[in-house]
């Protein structure tokens, strides 16, 4: 295998999310760009100049019938969808990952092999209208998605009480029956009928994952790295509400990832591209 550089990476992401946004409008699925590729539409009308990857939302509805089609349906023979549920995957979240690239995220178990260079889909859910239920619904959640993270991590190298803890997590707590708990919980609130939506789907999706729902009533299209994709019509509501100001630069020594992954082409593969 050889190592792919930065634009090679971000580049095959582009190429993932020009597909999954085209695939999404044929089959009437909504989408919306998320996080810090919605910044960097925005901001940068593209990748943030320190970030590299991409992350999009969708509707519970539509996120679970793309899982549901998208591997009848995908005329793109380079990608394949990993649902939480899938033996591969290692994460809570919907992945669709280039199946000519391999990836390797560092702390993570790749017990059942690799993953590839990929994009995450985020679920939309309904939540509690009154602060307080949310608030627990939140943590309780938090907890949940916790231990689905711990029991995917390494324990190679790792201290003593880690080495320990790990495998105990993975038979008490294991990925499929945390996912089940927080499908309960999610499953309370239904996006259609909640004054209130977000996305929840993970350890590390803040609280600030909470608008009302007109902020995803439509969508407006916005430029990335010379392409027009859907973000929701409320996103500036959304931004501000997780990051405060998102159009003002953080400081020079926060301009760095927050990810690290090392990337490869597998054999024969990156002489195609």
């Amino acid at each position: 295998m050889r190592n792919m550089c930065i634009e090679e990476v971000v580049r095959v992401e582009l190429e993932i999310l020009e597909s999954v946004a085209r695939f999404c409008e044929e089959h009437d699925l909504r989408y919306f760009l998320a996080y810090g590729t919605l910044i960097g539409a925005l901001r940068h009308k593209g990748f943030i100049p320190w970030d590299d990857d991409i992350d999009i939302q969708m509707p519970r509805s539509d996120y679970n019938r793309l899982i549901e089609i998208f591997e009848k349906e995908n005329k793109n023979p380079n990608l394949t969808l990993v649902s939480p549920l899938d033996k591969i995957s290692r994460h809570p979240i919907v992945k669709i990952i280039d199946n000519r690239t391999v990836k390797v995220e560092q702390g993570i178990d790749y017990m059942h092999g690799n993953l590839g260079i990929d994009i995450d889909i985020f679920p939309i859910d309904g939540q509690p209208e009154a602060e307080a239920d949310f608030e627990r619904w939140y943590n309780k959640l938090k907890r949940i998605y916790s231990l689905y993270t711990a029991s995917m991590t390494v324990t190679k190298g790792g201290s003593l009480k880690r080495r320990i803890a790990i495998p105990i997590i993975r038979v008490v707590a294991s990925r499929r029956a945390m996912k089940r708990k927080a499908d309960r919980l999610h499953r309370k609130y239904p996006y259609d009928t909640s004054r209130y939506l977000g996305a929840v789907e993970c350890a590390f999706n803040s609280m600030g994952n909470r608008v009302e729902k007109e902020c995803f009533a439509d969508y407006v299209l916005v430029e990335f790295e010379g392409k027009q994709f859907r973000a929701p019509i409320g996103y500036d509501s959304i931004l501000r509400k997780i990051y405060g100001d998102y159009m003002q630069l953080p400081p020079e020594e926060k301009r760095v990832s927050h990810h690290s992954a090392v990337a490869y082409w597998k054999e024969n593969f990156h002489e195609e591209v």
